[in-house]
């Protein structure tokens, strides 16, 4: 004395041994006077190693609770001041035990390191991909993504203590630059952890919607202008369309700037302008 503890985290909240001293008279008594609503206690040992100089421990009381030993409502380390005494006022001692009270980080949990494939695409509207939880023992959590993934993914507070990773509405996904790290970051206000989450994200592959297989209206040998001869869509938005038989031909696909649905991309088949041979 003075002493100190190791350190101990906030969510102990279950009698704990801290640290042990000796005094040099036979009839010493010592406690705990400071703090006065105090979580702690000390003990004397029973058989100790000196009859003459009695040893005391110091213990966290069977009956702690978590509010009296959160990291955040009280000085750390936490001086204790213990008296002893052997009956004659005159004679009292004090002297101060440090409690090193250290914050509980949040655990994350049900978190894989890769998630299961999307599709590429605009993200009409946003959708959870995963949902993982994040525990900690007296702290309120707030969870988020870095940038760039930032961008296109959100971490939402869901039912505590989970939390769900969506992709956010409105963004175009690549499985060009597939696939994406994201790194989740998760705090209690002192303390941070940190893991990562990898989306795969495939190519959607393209089918026909309408329009193919179809037919032109018509057309004149004599027409000799650029003319549209019909339409079709498609269900990939990455799509890209050419005429590929006859390789030598007057005809040509053109994509609609700006189809009804964007995730149904539409094109149009043209006849160019040619002459007539």
């Amino acid at each position: 004395m003075p002493g100190s503890s190791a350190s101990i985290s906030d969510a102990t909240v279950t009698q704990t041994l801290l640290g042990k001293f000796t005094t040099t008279d036979p009839d010493t008594t010592c406690s705990v006077t400071s703090p006065v609503a105090s979580a702690y206690e000390v003990r004397k040992v029973t058989s100790p190693a000196n009859p003459q100089q009695p040893e005391f421990e110091v213990w966290i009381k069977i009956t702690v609770t978590q509010a009296s030993i959160d990291f955040n409502d009280q000085t750390v380390p936490l001086p204790l001041t213990i008296k002893c005494t052997d009956g004659y006022v005159a004679n009292d001692i004090t002297g101060t035990f440090n409690v090193n009270i250290v914050d509980e980080p949040p655990v994350i949990t049900l978190l894989p390191s890769t998630g299961t494939s999307i599709n590429d695409g605009l993200q009409a509207a946003a959708a959870t991909i995963h949902t993982f939880n994040v525990t900690d023992s007296d702290d309120v959590v707030t969870c988020s993504t870095r940038a760039p993934e930032s961008t296109f993914f959100e971490l939402v507070a869901a039912t505590s203590p989970a939390f769900s990773i969506r992709v956010k509405a409105g963004v175009t996904l690549a499985a060009a630059v597939s696939p994406y790290v994201m790194h989740v970051d998760c705090t209690d206000a002192v303390t941070a952890v940190s893991s990562t989450f990898t989306q795969p994200v495939l190519d959607k592959p393209p089918t026909f919607v309408s329009g193919i297989p179809g037919n032109s209206p018509d057309v004149s040998d004599d027409n000799v202008i650029a003319t549209s001869l019909g339409k079709f869509t498609t269900t990939d938005p990455d799509t890209t369309c050419s005429v590929t038989l006859p390789v030598t031909t007057v005809y040509e696909i053109r994509k609609v700037a700006s189809p009804t649905d964007p995730q149904k991309p539409a094109a149009g088949f043209h006849r160019t302008a040619c002459d007539r041979n």
